[in-house]
């Protein structure tokens, strides 16, 4: 008798356990969608994160994944998207630009566009061990930050528009 109580109480205790832990988990990998006012300039990206970006007048920022550690703050044109990790599970996020003027990416980020990004000007700090890859019609600076290595590819395509891969 003494037996099956003790492994009533382990599995009581077990299922608790599980039911706990899922719940939990469940809270930082999920989906958000946030709104700005401003029109965005300038992003700036840090930690573990995959920034993915593309044309569209829309105010609607969408995040996948670990939202739990990632923040996504803007003032006065300046989008920061933050995650306090450096390394592990990447949150993805979607936001929407239209003449987008720069672009920072520090740490282990990744920026990357759906398309062609319209902008005559674009200038893209990198800084860390960091991954960008942009489509841009416009002219793209590159500025490399202190200990930061850049392999730099540019494809021509055949519209005429150029694709740089950084």
């Amino acid at each position: 008798m003494k037996k099956q109580i003790l492994v009533t109480l382990v599995l009581m205790i077990s299922v608790f356990t599980t039911a706990f832990a899922e719940k939990n988990s469940s809270s930082t990998n999920c989906s958000r969608k946030i709104f700005v006012d401003d029109q965005i300039k300038k992003i700036v990206v840090e930690g573990s994160v995959d920034v993915v970006l593309f044309e569209d007048n829309g105010s609607a920022i969408y995040m996948f994944g670990n939202t739990g550690t990632t923040s996504v703050t803007e003032k006065n044109g300046v989008l920061t998207v933050k995650n306090t990790q450096k390394t592990g599970e990447k949150t993805l996020v979607y936001v929407p630009v239209t003449d987008i003027r720069e672009i920072e990416v520090n740490d282990n980020a990744k920026v990357s566009s759906a398309g062609p990004l319209i902008s005559g000007s674009l200038t893209v700090y990198v800084n860390g061990n960091c991954n960008v890859d942009l489509k841009s019609t416009g002219n793209v600076t590159l500025v490399e930050g202190e200990s930061t290595e850049m392999v730099v590819e540019k494809f021509k395509s055949t519209k005429g528009r150029d694709t740089v891969r950084l």
